[in-house]
């Protein structure tokens, strides 16, 4: 097919470009001759778009990437939303997402709420014992907020102050945008460590279980986060260590991700070996980790060694949020 093609710009620079009526006459000629051949190369250049669109986000070492709404459908649409809620600063009160986005953190309504309330109230409790108090003016931004299960029990803090969901996940941020704004601000993110607001810009970020499932970009994103975070700000971070697996094991050994860990034990004998970090893939048929489930677990030293050149470390605290243990750290 290439020297098909050379041969044609062979004849084109031989007869010049100004004698255009030959040179319409030869690309006819090769046309119609070649007529197969460049039928069967147009139908296979019609499909590279969406072949490379399907490439994309299978890909696992492309950073830029995220879970777009409805990908398997040819178009969607937004409906119209009119919320009538007579108070956005009620946690209670607000609208709760369907199912499918609660993310397996519970089975019932109250169940939902429940681990929210719990999970905010522990990471409250933390940032009190460190004298640092959410103010009505603070600008905070939770980092893979999901369907907002975590933030939206800051919702009486956010009426006064600027607070930001973002997430991979279209879907989640779709609802969340049609749902809880007010008194939120939400936008969908990829997996690129880079976020749209000038240096220094929030008081407070959180992050629940995310950097669980972050492995070779973790210092990346820490870096942007730290670069977004006001000095003397705080950022709370909640990750996967030795002691979780412990825990685990001791509390509920039938949990679908200690039979995952067992599994991976008996490939590389993990559990038993001394490690700085280990990551594993969850979640997929071909074993290739992905944005939503890659597993990632730290030695508590290693990571502290990595986060004190960018911050200083304030508190750690185990079983902060279910078995993981949370790190609150202040920007240097």
């Amino acid at each position: 097919m290439k020297n098909y093609f050379r041969n044609i710009i062979k004849k084109i620079v031989a007869i010049g470009f100004t004698e255009h009526t030959e040179f319409q006459r030869i690309i006819s000629k090769e046309v119609e001759e070649n007529r197969k051949i460049i039928t069967e190369l147009s139908e296979k250049l019609e499909g590279i778009p969406s072949m490379m669109w399907n490439l994309i986000p299978e890909h696992t070492h492309l950073s830029g990437k995220f879970f777009p709404y409805k990908s398997r459908e040819s178009f969607y649409s937004v409906s119209k939303q009119h919320n009538d809620i007579d108070n956005y600063g009620d946690p209670v009160m607000l609208p709760i997402p369907p199912k499918h986005l609660w993310e397996g953190y519970a089975e019932t309504e109250e169940g939902f709420l429940e681990t929210g309330r719990v999970h905010v109230s522990r990471m409250m409790e933390i940032l009190s014992q460190d004298n640092f108090l959410i103010q009505k003016d603070f600008r905070v931004m939770e980092l893979g907020c999901a369907a907002a299960r975590m933030l939206r029990w800051l919702a009486d803090k956010a009426v006064s102050g600027e607070f930001w969901g973002v997430d991979i996940c279209a879907e989640h941020i779709i609802w969340c945008q049609q749902n809880l704004t007010p008194p939120f601000h939400f936008f969908t993110t990829t997996t690129e460590p880079h976020l749209p607001f000038p240096d220094g810009y929030f008081d407070f970020i959180y992050a629940g279980s995310v950097f669980s499932h972050i492995s070779e970009l973790a210092d990346f994103w820490l870096l942007e986060l730290r670069r977004i975070l006001k000095k003397g700000g705080r950022l709370y971070v909640t990750i996967h260590d030795r002691n979780t697996i412990n825990r685990l094991f001791e509390t509920n050994p039938g949990f679908f991700l200690s039979g995952e860990l067992i599994k991976v034990d008996k490939k590389t004998n993990i559990l038993s070996t001394e490690f700085d970090m280990f990551t594993f893939a969850m979640f997929s048929s071909d074993n290739k980790r992905n944005p939503k489930g890659a597993m990632i677990f730290y030695d508590i030293d290693y990571l502290k060694k990595k986060l004190q050149v960018m911050f200083t470390i304030k508190s750690i605290n185990l079983e902060a949020y279910g078995l993981q243990t949370a790190l609150l750290l202040e920007k240097i």
